[in-house]
């Protein structure tokens, strides 16, 4: 089982629905919206990915298919610019 955990290194603000972060180390920032927002403090500590994904549904309204497929597509983007931490048990 794969989880996820936000990197402590990245520096983020909310501000009106839209999150900014920031990787200190490369100097890159990145904005996200409310569902990313949800999804990055829901990775304070570890979560499984399948949790993430379920807390997601239970969350917001759509397709549960839908949702799943937009959860890993912004894991997936969060761990090519190493934002988040993974771990496999």
């Amino acid at each position: 089982m794969k989880s996820v955990r936000r990197d402590d290194h990245i520096i983020f603000s909310s501000d009106n629905g839209q999150m900014a972060l920031y990787d200190p180390e490369n100097g890159d920032f990145f904005g996200i919206n409310t569902v990313g927002e949800f999804l990055w403090n829901q990775m304070v500590d570890w979560i499984s990915v399948e949790a993430l994904i379920a807390h997601t549904v239970n969350t917001f309204d759509g397709s549960s298919e839908l949702i799943k497929q937009d959860v890993q597509v912004f894991l997936e983007a969060m761990m090519e610019n190493n934002l988040i931490l993974t771990k496999t048990e």
